[in-house]
């Protein structure tokens, strides 16, 4: 009857009558993605017409769905077979577009630009880049509201999606589970206003194309001192909009372990989660290092969405920089007037 999806709170009563009469049998129908199963109660008759009417269903606001012609089946209590199906080129329906009440104000998506967006693609397991759910431009929100999606294997960073009054927008990222497969979904967001009567319209449906890419880590150069530590080797996944949805694990392993002059000092395994999202290992370079036959390491993943994440090289050679021979000697430091050192 609809595209990907139906927007409704609950499953929609529907009313059976026959068409010249006035008796009128109410059905609780149930939903399943596209379509509305309606449990007959009564028997049909043969030859006689029956009107079939849905009650508080809303009309899709998403170009994705419409209202055309839908059509109706008809199957037998096993539901195993259908035995008579309506044409839809002969049913009587023409759509009927969504009309936002318009005493409620539009919200909108965004992303940190603040320029709108209706759709979004993330690769599965891994969080979405920053996005926000805003009022009209230069607005503000007039009350609390607390937004919620629906669906085990999607949701929010974070889990309480909040925005407060007085706010330009809030913040969230959408991930999907590694359990997921590559698919087109709309998102419904739900939401609840602190005031008794909304001031807001419900938000309209987020498009969101799920694939199976990998995301690419970077993977930079890396230089040491002879007898020296290295800075972290960081990676920042918040930066690089990689945040696990769950959780992913970087491990370094250094080659010829027994004879390389290099080392990791702490640990050799960095575990990345929703909220543990920068982290690095550091390194030690024995004085014996030769800069001729430099030390190297594995980069490797694991984890629960270590599917979804590839480094741009696995193996990392190190750049031994010659210990200096000398310590430097300051003999004069000249201090200007009015200076102060800045950050």
């Amino acid at each position: 009857m609809y595209g990907p999806v139906l927007r409704v709170v609950s499953a929609p009563l529907v009313t059976v009558k026959k068409e010249s009469s006035s008796v009128t049998t109410t059905i609780q129908s149930t939903t399943f993605g596209s379509r509305i199963k309606i449990p007959l109660t009564i028997e049909l008759e043969a030859l006689v017409k029956y009107q079939i009417t849905i009650k508080e269903l809303r009309n899709p606001e998403s170009a994705m769905c419409d209202m055309d012609r839908p059509t109706i089946t008809m199957t037998g209590p096993d539901e195993a077979s259908a035995f008579s199906r309506s044409a839809p080129n002969l049913f009587n329906a023409l759509r009927t577009d969504y009309i936002v009440d318009s005493e409620l104000t539009n919200l909108r998506f965004t992303d940190e630009d603040g320029d709108e967006i209706t759709a979004l693609t993330i690769p599965i397991g891994i969080q979405s880049p920053v996005l926000r759910i805003a009022p009209p431009e230069d607005e503000e929100f007039s009350n609390d509201i607390i937004f919620q999606i629906a669906g085990a294997e999607i949701d929010l960073l974070p889990t309480l999606l909040q925005a407060e009054s007085g706010a330009q927008y809030t913040e969230f990222r959408i991930g999907a589970s590694s359990n997921n497969y590559p698919s087109l979904l709309l998102i419904d967001f739900t939401k609840t206003e602190s005031l008794s009567e909304p001031d807001y319209a419900e938000l309209p449906l987020l498009q969101l194309t799920i694939t199976n890419d990998p995301i690419t880590i970077p993977t930079p150069e890396i230089r040491i001192m002879q007898g020296g530590t290295s800075l972290p080797y960081y990676f920042d996944l918040d930066e690089l909009n990689a945040i696990p949805y769950t959780e992913v694990i970087f491990t370094a392993t250094i080659d010829d372990p027994e004879t390389s002059t290099l080392t990791v000092s702490g640990t050799s395994s960095l575990v990345f989660s929703r909220t543990e999202t920068g982290l690095g290992f550091v390194f030690l370079l024995d004085e014996t290092a030769d800069s001729s036959d430099p030390p190297t390491f594995q980069l490797s993943i694991s984890g629960e969405n270590a599917a979804n994440y590839e480094f741009e090289e696995t193996e990392i050679e190190v750049e031994v920089l010659d210990a200096e021979s000398g310590v430097a000697d300051i003999s004069e430091l000249t201090v200007e007037s009015e200076y102060a050192p800045t950050s």
